[in-house]
């Protein structure tokens, strides 16, 4: 059973589904406009391991914006203000002590937005490969090449912008995001919610941010050009700047380790070792053991004791499974 579901009203009267999950300071996470559905999310062995991860050291909270997932659609108003109002309604229910912030992709300009407007309720800001203006992002080749696929071949607009805009290279993993994909918006609204990010513009917030900022950047993101992050990192005071392995703007998709240590680390956590963590090789070594003379043992040592012996080998394997990495 995943977390539970809960509401926040926001002050235009829409409701966001919320849920939090682990222990530790508050940490809210953006959703991925506007693909997101923070039920099915959840249902997806492969990110909830991220928020299982970010659990062990914080309070991790995620939200479906407006139109999108559990939350209320058909939505008018879907503006840069109109997510910051989303984002304001959750944090509102979460106590009065400052939170964590990491905005993501879209999410940058309402994440900035906020942080600006509510200096006392931010206390860390992760931008996550993000952007200050919607016009800059549009301007990538690829963006506009998915958004025309969207006006011919939905389904396949589904699939190519599962596999090349958020970067499951496993076509399974893929095929199930996409999924996730069409559940999480109806295609009209998808239309309405990213024409609608053509408009954010946080340029005037950047100089109110006075939170500590991290931006995070993924070194193979072919949507979003580093530049793009080198300007948010030098347009806010203080904040610096980590290129970490990856080509998805969302932080589920891949490698999560490199980006889970980075947002621990920035936080000043102790992020523990992922014991679930297995190098991916090529080849797989199956390990084969066997007792010689072990039918002589037996009728020589007897039942009990030859046992005794097979208990003993059996802890001797398990020790040299563990310490080289088996199973």
């Amino acid at each position: 059973m995943g977390p539970q579901v809960r509401y926040a009203q926001t002050v235009d009267d829409v409701s966001i589904a919320y849920w939090t999950y682990g222990e530790g300071p508050v940490l809210v996470e953006t959703p991925l406009i506007p693909f997101s559905h923070i039920e099915m999310e959840w249902e997806n062995p492969h990110i909830r391991r991220w928020y299982e991860r970010l659990g062990q050291t914080t309070t991790v909270v995620r939200y479906d914006g407006r139109g999108t997932g559990l939350s209320q659609r058909g939505v008018a108003d879907v503006s840069l203000e109109a997510h910051v109002r989303d984002l304001e309604a959750v944090v509102d229910q979460l106590g009065p002590e400052p939170i964590s912030l990491m905005g993501v992709f879209h999410g940058g300009p309402p994440a900035i937005t906020y942080a600006a407007q509510n200096p006392e309720r931010v206390s860390h800001l992760a931008l996550w490969c993000a952007y200050v203006t919607g016009a800059e992002y549009w301007k990538a080749a690829q963006a506009e090449g998915l958004r025309a696929l969207r006006q011919t071949d939905y389904r396949l607009f589904l699939r190519t912008g599962a596999h090349e805009l958020i970067g499951w290279a496993d076509d399974d993993q893929s095929d199930l995001f996409a999924h996730i994909m069409e559940l999480s918006v109806e295609p009209d609204e998808a239309d309405t919610l990213l024409a609608a990010t053509r408009d954010f513009d946080a340029t005037e917030f950047l100089a109110g941010v006075d939170a500590p900022t991290l931006v995070i950047h993924r070194r193979d993101l072919k949507w979003l050009d580093i530049s793009l992050s080198r300007s948010l990192a030098s347009n806010i005071k203080e904040a610096r700047l980590s290129v970490i392995p990856g080509r998805s703007p969302l932080p589920a998709a891949g490698d999560i380790e490199a980006g889970a240590h980075a947002i621990a680390e920035f936080l000043g956590l102790d992020l523990p070792p992922d014991v679930e963590a297995r190098p991916e090789r090529a080849f797989t070594a199956v390990l084969f053991t066997d007792l010689v003379n072990h039918t002589v043992m037996m009728s020589t040592l007897g039942d009990e004791r030859g046992r005794e012996v097979l208990r003993n080998h059996e802890q001797i394997t398990r020790a040299a499974l563990s310490e080289h990495g088996g199973t």
